[in-house]
């Protein structure tokens, strides 16, 4: 998971901009602004589509409606009623940036990019359209593409730590470790509290082999966020390069963490189960198997992948691991963490 998480995009995140106007409807819209707010996206969806039905020219109505939708996992409703708000207005800029969202979360990355596109030249400021499309580039594996637009991001504000951190994250993709440092380090320093920025770094320092610098971030962002089970299973692949002592204090760690919410079922969780002995390599993978989209099971068998593939190394199984940096390769999912990992060993293991 890089920049998670990864680089997670949401829905939410749309503006909504339907709160305005006297015009017929605008009650309806307004109640289903508040059941949004709330969560309750079926009762949003009935008064939006009360205020469609009272006034089907107002491109607000379709865009909030496409917003709950999304948020319930219909992207492809989503889409339907993101296109009918662009059609009454062309140059609804926040439509296409949701709709390039939405065609995300169905790996329809070309048409991600080119409607995010649209929303730049539509709003050539607009930073939220360019950290979307060098997030897309990046997904592509098109690096220099990606560079280009964080870069035009810090143009336009100096002081944007995400903006640093995805431009690092790109450079990493590339293989530009001391790049990819310098920006994670700017981003940290913008926000210290950053622990993406300090996760996206130790990751990056585990791949250069500077095993102490990255038990330092790890550490940081165990500190800033101790839920986060990603943090503890690249503590114990960090620790497991110091000493199985080492390995097993930080596997008592993720223990303890897990101990803390023993009823989380949903993922990464079975990752965490491996780790601890509770689950095997086939049950990991079929674990994986379980995402929601086609997307989320190449992302999941991906990370399923490198996970076993670090055990098996830390076990003195190398060809086994190779297998499985391998097969995390196929994955394709040039975004995350685990893939660039898995690639940076492979190339150790291969010399």
């Amino acid at each position: 998971m890089e920049g998670k998480r990864r680089t997670t995009l949401l829905l939410a995140l749309a503006l909504m901009a339907g709160i305005l106007f006297g015009c017929a409807g605008v009650d309806h819209l307004k109640q289903g602004n508040t059941y949004l707010r709330k969560g309750k996206y079926d009762q949003a969806i009935a008064d939006y589509n009360e205020a469609i039905r009272l006034n089907p020219k107002d491109a607000h109505a379709y865009f909030n409606r496409a917003i709950a939708y999304g948020k319930k996992g219909n992207y492809d409703q989503a889409i339907a009623d993101l296109t009918e708000a662009i059609r009454l207005n062309p140059k609804y800029t926040q439509a296409y940036i949701n709709r390039g969202i939405a065609y995300e979360y169905k790996g329809e990355i070309d048409k991600t990019i080119a409607d995010w596109t649209e929303a730049i030249r539509l709003d050539p400021k607009n930073t939220w359209a360019y950290n979307h499309r060098g997030n897309a580039y990046a997904g592509k594996g098109d690096y220099d593409k990606a560079i280009a637009d964080h870069t035009k991001i810090i143009h336009l504000d100096p002081k944007s730590a995400c903006a640093y951190n995805n431009r690092g994250n790109a450079y990493a993709g590339k293989g530009d470790w001391d790049k990819a440092i310098a920006d994670y380090t700017v981003a940290i320093r913008l926000s210290p509290l950053f622990a993406l920025a300090y996760n996206n770094r130790g990751n990056t320092y585990y791949r250069m082999g500077e095993v102490a610098k990255a038990i330092a971030d790890y550490n940081t962002v165990i500190r800033l966020d101790p839920k986060d089970e990603y943090a503890y299973y690249w503590l114990i692949d960090a620790a497991a390069r110091v000493s199985p002592t080492a390995r097993e204090k930080a596997l008592s760690r993720l223990a303890a963490c897990v101990k803390k919410a023993p009823a989380k079922t949903k993922w990464p969780r079975p990752i965490s189960r491996f780790y601890l002995g509770e689950l095997d390599e086939a049950g990991l993978l079929r674990e994986a198997a379980g995402g929601k989209t086609p997307k989320e099971v190449r992302q999941r068998r991906c990370e399923a992948c490198y996970y076993i593939g670090e055990v098996r190394l830390q076990r003195g199984d190398k060809a086994g691991a190779k297998a499985l940096f391998e097969k995390c390769l196929a994955t394709n999912v040039t975004n995350f963490t685990e893939y660039y990992n898995a690639r940076a060993l492979l190339k150790r293991l291969n010399r």
